[in-house]
């Protein structure tokens, strides 16, 4: 029972040095010590030991039993705690991560309403892609055919203006100046806003065109502060009404360029077929 009284008095000794190895152990510990008291039952105490000296080792092998199970137990719990704290930590960053990309989502938004916004005002000071057409009033059964002109666009145009070359235009033996005097007599329209349409001052009278076969040809030059589009207007006579027309409206465009030469392309911006069939 000496042996046995020191062996205890050893393991408290080391409850109090080792307060943080006790109060729980950690898990092997109390196997560590069952195994020490292996070594002293089997080397240490007499073959023949007593019954109250088995009955004591056993209370302290079950004691130590009991110790372990404690340890692994308090382990396990002191784990799942860490793990819940390191899954809260997780999910407040994502949380935060997320508030930070809903943010940065919604600055990168408003930062695209904004660069809309801009653009959209900047198209509506240049006048973006809008253009005018004119079309001649043949349904109207006059002649000289009255004109109007329309905004084909969702922006305003300003600064607009027509000028209309028909036969006179192109009879450069007789007047080379010919070709001038439609840009002269030009036609001042102003503003017209998004689909908008104006009647012109001016009319047609077809048997003045120039001539192409049965066809009468009139070149129409609409300029805006963005750019001039070139329409042109055929005629023929018409089934149902006097005249007939159609029109294609294109652009011009740099399509190549050098120090001796350039030159251009033609983009088609919009296009009619006859009217009265």
């Amino acid at each position: 029972m000496f042996v046995t009284g020191l062996v205890i008095a050893a393991a408290l000794l080391a409850s109090f040095r080792f307060p943080e190895y006790v109060f729980p152990p950690p898990p092997g510990y109390s196997v560590a010590l069952l195994g020490a008291l292996a070594i002293v039952m089997t080397f240490v105490l007499p073959k023949e030991p007593s019954k109250g000296e088995k009955a004591g080792w056993i209370f302290i092998a079950f004691l130590l039993m009991a110790w372990e199970m404690w340890a692994i137990s308090h382990d396990r719990k002191e784990q799942d705690a860490h793990f819940s704290q390191i899954v809260q930590g997780l999910t407040a960053t994502i949380q935060n991560n997320q508030a930070v990309l809903t943010q940065a989502g919604q600055i990168l938004q408003e930062t695209q309403q904004v660069e809309n916004l801009t653009h959209e005002n900047l198209e509506n000071i240049t006048g973006g892609e809008s253009f005018a057409i004119i079309t001649p009033q043949v349904f109207s059964g006059l002649v000289p055919i009255p004109l109007s002109v329309r905004n084909f666009g969702r922006q305003t145009l300003t600064g607009v203006t027509i000028a209309i070359r028909g036969e006179r235009a192109w009879d450069f033996e007789h007047d080379p100046y010919s070709m001038y005097e439609a840009e002269a007599s030009a036609i001042n329209i102003g503003s017209l806003h998004p689909r908008e349409i104006k009647v012109l001052p001016e009319t047609i009278t077809p048997d003045l065109g120039v001539g192409l076969g049965e066809l009468k040809h009139y070149q129409v030059d609409v300029s805006a502060q963005n750019f001039t589009v070139t329409e042109d207007l055929f005629f023929k006579k018409g089934k149902h009404i006097p005249w007939d027309f159609k029109y294609i409206v294109t652009k011009q465009y740099i399509k190549s360029q050098t120090k001796k030469e350039t030159k251009f392309g033609y983009t088609i911006l919009a296009k009619t077929d006859w009217t009265d069939n």
